[in-house]
């Protein structure tokens, strides 16, 4: 009797990480310590949405992602030295 598809069967015994970079819909956003993963998430996203010719590039982070996410923390006059709230969401 099957027991469902190929995928699930092969991701159960796979790490967080694989499976994130298995699974293209998946964007893990690194944090490094420059608090700045909200704005790096919303960067990605955008960057997705609009069809950016350089989305591969900030999708993989990097500088290219960490400049984009202090341009719009600047556009935004938001602040996340201290981290991201709910009031800059």
């Amino acid at each position: 009797m099957p027991v469902g598809s190929r995928w699930g069967r092969s991701f159960a015994a796979s790490s967080f990480e694989t499976f994130c970079r298995i699974k293209s819909s998946i964007v893990a956003i690194k944090n490094e310590n420059d608090n700045l993963s909200l704005a790096r998430a919303l960067v990605v996203a955008v960057a997705t949405l609009e069809k950016d010719p350089d989305r591969r590039y900030i999708r993989d982070g990097g500088d290219l992602q960490r400049r984009k996410a202090f341009v719009l923390c600047r556009q935004a006059d938001v602040n996340l030295e201290k981290g991201a709230t709910y009031e800059n969401i």
